[in-house]
């Protein structure tokens, strides 16, 4: 290792060359270092001058405009709630006894109730097959309601309420085709669900029915294949947005 100018090891006893003491090996290894042949020491290179040169200046370049951050999807909820119907032995709705019920609800960004849809005739007791319709038909207090909900977005959201306000606007006439599970099943494809069709039979005394209808039981029946989870609620929990008696 060297430790300052002309002075290192490298005799056969590593003996510094400026030392007194000669002998051939010595001699030897001087020569080599005046002729600049040392074996064991390479000259230390020279500086490229083109590394000494000073480097160009760094271009700067203007920020890039960072893209803004999309506004968060909201996220509603639409409930499809059944009161299921009473049959008779042949699987046909009674109406005399109990004809079902099915509304729809919504539920707001916070998970709060804001608007329930209840299908029904003006009348609570209707004496004809067909009678003026309301969007706000009351619910028995002691019926107890399946719910079914489902995950919807801000655009389906407002398809639904749409919906809801042109029945609102015109609930038109209620009879065995146009009854409270056709009309929530007409708000729920508004927000672009798809779910079964809960057709069935209806026993209406005095009046026709032509063929299967949505009904109550068999929406509930249907739905409850795909979502077993359903959960259930009493009438009075959709008190405040229809009447409950």
């Amino acid at each position: 290792m060297s430790n300052e100018s002309g002075s290192f090891g490298c005799g056969s006893l590593g003996t510094p060359t400026n030392s007194p003491v000669s002998d051939g090996g010595t001699i030897a290894c001087t020569r080599h270092w005046r002729q600049g042949k040392h074996p064991n020491v390479s000259r230390p290179k020279q500086a490229s001058h083109a590394a000494t040169k000073s480097a160009p200046p760094v271009e700067e370049k203007s920020a890039q405009p960072v893209e803004g951050k999309k506004k968060p999807q909201l996220q509603y909820t639409l409930i499809i709630a059944i009161n299921p119907s009473a049959t008779t032995k042949s699987g046909a709705v009674d109406t005399t006894k109990n004809p079902g019920h099915t509304i729809v609800a919504l539920k707001d960004s916070q998970g709060k109730l804001e608007k329930v849809f209840s299908f029904g005739p003006q009348s609570h007791f209707p004496i004809s097959c067909s009678c003026p319709a309301t969007s706000n038909y009351r619910l028995e207090m002691k019926d107890t309601y399946t719910t079914f909900e489902f995950a919807i977005t801000d655009e389906q959201h407002k398809n639904a309420l749409d919906k809801i306000k042109q029945i609102e606007a015109s609930p038109g006439t209620f009879d065995a085709e146009d009854q409270c599970t056709s009309k929530s099943l007409d708000i729920v494809r508004a927000a672009g669900l798809t779910v079964p069709n809960g057709e069935g039979k209806v026993y209406v005394p005095f009046c026709s029915v032509p063929g299967k209808v949505p009904t109550p039981v068999d929406l509930d029946q249907a739905l409850l294949k795909d979502y077993p989870d359903a959960g259930t609620v009493p009438a009075l929990y959709f008190k405040g947005f229809v009447p409950v008696k």
